[in-house]
């Protein structure tokens, strides 16, 4: 008689307790994967722009300003070479003026007026 009493007080696992546990075990991890691929999905769909951006705007200041330095390069040399044409062309143009006014004096057998501009 008292196996019977402690037979009733174990208590007895049917399959349908085993079906509930083992789909509450998976009701539970797909929930955890849910959540996990929630969470991937919000760092990389937003965290990781941020990055990247980040990134592109370093890598832009870094191109504009090397960019700036070439530009600055290009124009002080071009300015160098354009001033050092000018001082050749103008050397030029007093050696055609001499040489013209020692013609007009030798042709006329009078010295030039002073008032023929001197292009300085």
């Amino acid at each position: 008689m008292f196996d019977f009493i402690a037979q009733a007080a174990e208590p007895v696992i049917t399959g349908l307790d085993v079906v509930e546990a083992v789909d509450a075990f998976y009701q539970n991890a797909w929930l955890m994967l849910f959540g996990m691929v929630v969470l991937l999905g919000s760092i990389i769909g937003i965290v990781m722009p941020l990055i990247i951006q980040r990134k592109q705007l370093s890598s832009f200041d870094k191109t504009e300003k090397r960019l700036k330095d070439e530009i600055e390069q290009i124009k002080n040399a071009t300015q160098e070479s354009i001033q050092g044409e000018v001082e050749a062309l103008r050397g030029k143009f007093d050696e055609i003026r001499k040489t013209w006014r020692s013609k007009l004096m030798k042709g006329h057998g009078q010295t030039v007026p002073s008032s023929i501009p001197n292009w300085h």
